[in-house]
């Protein structure tokens, strides 16, 4: 039975797919296509170039579960998880909603054993955990209280680390 992980992405930029950076500047680079902003600034879509810029990803939740079809079909496992973690699918996972866990989005990981697959807007993209940024339950907490701005003494919701 493979062991499934679920990872959320709880940088600012997640929504932008894992570790793509919105970056801001008075032009954007040749190639780069610019999105204009406020006081003549442009802004444009790039990838992460240090460590630091990676989005941070937390563990909310694992599970295991029987293959579906074929055993080298990730595919059918990907999309049960999607369905699985996503508000209004009607194939929700009562567990995972409980925990106060947000939708399955763009930029979050899925793990399938050890092969790790980002969201995209569509479709998923083979990743490997050598390059990623998972933080720790006790890394990730202030981040995101910082994101979602959680007060301290506050619970947290939408997005919660599994312990380690």
């Amino acid at each position: 039975m493979p062991r499934i992980e679920i990872f959320h992405n709880i940088s600012r930029d997640a929504s932008f797919g894992l570790n793509t950076v919105f970056r801001t500047g008075d032009v954007a680079p040749e190639g780069m296509r610019s999105l204009p902003l406020s006081g003549g600034r442009v802004g444009w879509k790039d990838f992460a170039e240090t460590p630091d810029e990676m989005h941070p990803l937390v563990k909310v939740f694992e599970y295991e579960r029987e293959w579906i079809g074929d055993r080298a079909d990730v595919c059918a496992i990907l999309h049960d998880a999607f369905e699985r973690f996503n508000n209004g699918s009607g194939h929700e996972d009562a567990a995972y909603f409980a925990s106060k866990l947000r939708s399955l989005s763009v930029g979050d990981v899925v793990f399938i054993d050890d092969a790790g697959y980002s969201c995209e807007s569509s479709g998923w993209d083979v990743v490997s955990r050598f390059d990623l940024r998972i933080l720790t339950t006790a890394e990730a907490e202030p981040v995101i209280r910082e994101r979602y701005e959680f007060k301290d003494a506050e619970d947290l919701s939408i997005t919660v680390p599994l312990a380690d």
